[in-house]
């Protein structure tokens, strides 16, 4: 192949922008298309990627869920969101998000963030915990959740205080 190929010159895009980052099939072949690319050379481009290994939804699909729901702390609604944006159907996602919650239960992430907001903040008042239900809804934990989890840890809180 050639430089002047346009297959040729459209995997050295790919292998460059994949160097990069780790990319769903969707978001290389927006990536190609921004580039001028046409579709047929995308297709073969893509094709000859996924045949080698280096375009792998599933394994990029499985680490972006993990990345999110350990390493930033997101809840599922928000990951949900954030990987339909890149291409996955529904069920994919749920799918991967059980595997990932199998590792990491969302329930416990939120416990957390709320322990270390009660940590940070010790005026604990209804403005405090309005700033914090905002900002778990914004993560993308679901209300019904956060209100369940933040009564368990107050009535915690409330036990383990109770004696001193």
């Amino acid at each position: 192949m050639s430089d002047t190929d346009p297959l040729a010159k459209a995997l050295k895009m790919a292998y460059t922008i994949l160097a990069r980052q780790d990319r769903s099939e969707r978001e290389l072949r927006d990536k190609l298309k921004q580039r001028g690319f046409p579709p047929d050379i995308i297709t073969a481009t893509l094709t000859s990627l996924k045949a080698s290994g280096y375009l792998n939804d599933e394994r990029y699909l499985l680490a972006a869920a993990r990345s999110l729901a350990v390493n930033r702390r997101q809840g599922n609604i928000r990951i949900e969101m954030i990987l339909r944006g890149k291409g996955f159907t529904k069920e994919d996602i749920r799918t991967v998000l059980a595997r990932v919650r199998q590792e990491t239960d969302e329930g416990e992430v939120l416990l957390q963030l709320i322990a270390r907001e009660r940590e940070k903040n010790p005026l604990w008042d209804i403005k405090t915990k309005r700033r914090l239900f905002n900002r778990l809804v914004h993560r993308g934990f679901a209300p019904a959740q956060i209100f369940k989890y933040l009564g368990e840890y107050e009535e915690e809180f409330i036990d383990d205080h109770d004696g001193q």
